[in-house]
């Protein structure tokens, strides 16, 4: 039996070696491209003036954000930057940026981390996001007083089907179970499963959940749905590979 993994590149791809490595069988279906846009000339004068004044503070909900503001901004790195999970805080140590603070799997934990640690009103917030993102980050700052912008670095583009490979695994039978990050991306996968009329398959299938409100986003349908106490890569990764083990 195989796991799916609908994560983009190249953030699916430490995953799936490490599912590798504890003996699961692992297929890849990506349920968005991710590509880099042009940020606008006034974002980027703003950027680059907080930066200069030491007042930038940077905000990470995604490793996406790291690069595609690396790739236009490479001074960024000066900016204390705040991640959702311990994997985007990763990319961005290894990207260069030496003040690194983690928080939780959700905007939620982020809006409280920045909270907790940040006790000053003129530093500039950043949430470096996808254009097509809810903007629920940069909302939660400014009721709070913060002094919060947007930088749209990147387009989180939808695919529009599922790999054949990852189609016949499903007609067999052969997935045990799904790992899903968002409520966006579950309800792809569930329209995706629709278009190639392998709805009924959810039945045979687990979802694994970053969180409760990615698995309210599925169908009742599904064999089983998972999800942590709170929201955790690690403690998601951990239970798909506890009950892989079980299952052989």
């Amino acid at each position: 039996m195989s796991i799916l993994v609908t994560r983009p590149t190249p953030d699916a791809e430490p995953l799936v070696q490490r599912l590798q490595t504890k003996g699961l069988r692992v297929l890849h279906a990506p349920m968005m491209r991710i590509k880099e846009i042009r940020i606008t000339a006034s974002a980027k004068a703003e950027f680059d003036q907080a930066i200069q004044n030491g007042l930038a503070r940077l905000a990470f909900t995604s490793a996406n954000g790291v690069r595609a503001i690396l790739a236009q901004a490479p001074e960024a790195v000066q900016a204390p930057c705040f991640c959702v999970g311990e994997q985007t805080a990763q990319v961005a140590r290894k990207a260069g940026f030496e003040q690194v603070i983690v928080s939780g799997g959700d905007v939620a934990h982020l809006t409280a981390t920045i909270v907790q640690y940040s006790g000053e009103n003129t530093a500039q917030w950043f949430h470096i996001r996808a254009q097509n993102h809810r903007g629920a980050l940069v909302r939660a700052l400014l009721e709070k007083g913060y002094n919060a912008h947007a930088i749209c670095a990147y387009n989180a583009e939808r695919v529009t089907a599922l790999p054949q490979e990852v189609i016949a695994a499903v007609k067999a039978g052969e997935i045990r179970g799904v790992l899903l990050y968002s409520p966006r991306t579950a309800r792809l996968f569930e329209q995706l499963l629709l278009l190639h009329g392998l709805a009924e398959s959810c039945s045979r299938m687990r979802a694994y959940g970053l969180s409760k409100a990615v698995v309210a986003a599925l169908q009742e349908s599904w064999l089983h749905r998972w999800f942590p106490e709170q929201p955790d890569a690690q403690a998601l990764e951990a239970q798909v590979i506890k009950e892989g083990r079980n299952d052989d």
